[in-house]
């Protein structure tokens, strides 16, 4: 098949207008795929009724119900017969699932039903934020053995990261893992100059001032609190410095009481939610990232700044942590406060070395989702080709309804 056109169906339980990174990673799968002349469409629940979907891609939206304690919506295509429908009249010949709950069951069930095969990444690890969420770790572990299962009816699962593995096979999936590498749409970028300016106008940001930038949602699992901790102790003796928060979340309003109490209103910025275009010229006016999330399983981001030569500064023996060598291409810190004020104080003492190490991080962790596309597609074309000598079918058109 190797000269055939390959058809996806790609889903997940959340997508934009909810931006993180597992939207990212689907869009921009999905993107790259269709450019690449093979057929790739989307499958996510309808969140906001006001917003119009204006992708490169085609995208069914399913039905769905919000939950007020998520402030999310949760899908269910099980209960849409249109959706149903439309999808009988698609030519699918995969299917790659994101998330590990109502679409992924109707995606595995849809899969059975048409011996397809079927993957999924695994982007999260679900388990601090269902303690955080669930006060309970017999309720957590529940849900975590709920998350295996579905991930056992998976022909293989990705991971983005080597490290991720074990917390995978915590949750009972003992089926076969994937190294699949994530990428931006960026191209790096050594002239930072005039990007350098826009965000220093947009954000009042002074040219000699040390900038450090967090970007994702606001979460208390993404450990910002942490970072504002570290950045407190370091303004006792530097304080030339901002610190931009990009996105929104259900906890920014209280990490905005946070940054009011711990007398950081002057160095803190709160951009909310920015336009991707916006992006670049922050990861390039940024001098380190901050993202000393142990929630992560890699960290998207990460390979964002890179972009830009902007290295990362997080917490040692985590998931983001894989492949940073300390002072070499990124930052490890223990996990103390202390530790994090005064690494972040080495670091801005030599900036030559800091513009070394960012140069580094960009060599060691830069990937296109061009170059990331193309291997996925390559693992898709064998995954099709075992399956139709599993099933000894040959593709068709159109299988019986669903």
């Amino acid at each position: 098949m190797k000269n055939d056109k390959i058809n996806v169906l790609m889903g997940m339980d959340s997508y934009y207008p909810i931006v993180d990174g597992v939207s990212e990673t689907m869009h921009n799968y999905l993107t790259e795929i269709n450019k690449q002349h093979h057929k790739a469409i989307g499958l996510a629940p309808k969140i906001d009724k006001k917003y119009k979907d204006n992708f490169p891609y085609n995208i069914y939206r399913c039905k769905s119900i919000f939950i007020p304690i998520y402030n999310n919506c949760y899908p269910t295509p099980n209960l849409d017969r249109k959706l149903k429908k439309e999808l009988n009249e698609q030519k699918i010949d995969i299917i790659h699932l994101h998330s590990p709950f109502a679409i992924c069951k109707f995606g595995t069930k849809l899969a059975k039903k048409r011996c397809l095969p079927v993957v999924a990444t695994f982007h999260t690890k679900f388990r601090p934020a269902f303690k955080e969420k669930l006060k309970s770790n017999r309720l957590t572990e529940m849900v975590m053995r709920k998350i295996g299962k579905a991930m056992n009816k998976m022909n293989e699962v990705f991971v983005a990261n080597e490290s991720i593995v074990e917390e995978l096979r915590s949750y009972g999936y003992h089926g076969k893992v994937t190294y699949m590498p994530l990428g931006t749409e960026w191209q790096r970028n050594s002239d930072n100059a005039t990007l350098n300016k826009i965000a220093n106008t947009e954000f009042n940001i002074k040219a000699q001032e040390i900038v450090f930038i967090y970007v994702g949602r606001i979460e208390k699992v993404k450990n910002i609190n942490f970072t504002l901790d570290a950045l407190a102790e370091l303004k006792k003796t530097f304080n030339n410095f901002k610190f931009l928060i990009v996105g929104t979340g259900i906890y920014l309003p209280q990490l905005k009481q946070e940054v009011e109490h711990k007398k950081l209103t002057e160095n803190v910025i709160f951009t909310d939610f920015v336009e991707r275009e916006l992006l670049p010229a922050i990861y390039s006016r940024a001098d380190v990232l901050l993202f000393p999330s142990p929630f992560d399983t890699l960290g998207l981001v990460k390979i964002e700044a890179s972009a830009f030569n902007t290295p990362t500064l997080t917490i040692e023996d985590t998931c983001v942590s894989y492949g940073i060598k300390d002072n070499e291409n990124g930052y490890l810190i223990k996990n103390t406060v202390k530790d994090y004020a005064n690494k972040i104080s080495e670091i801005i003492k030599d900036k030559t070395k800091l513009r070394q190490v960012g140069k580094n991080a960009g060599k060691t962790f830069y990937c296109s989702w061009e170059d990331a596309s193309n291997k996925l597609l390559k693992r898709y074309t064998e995954l099709i080709e075992e399956n139709k000598e599993k099933y000894r079918i040959k593709k068709i058109g159109k299988l019986n309804e669903y």
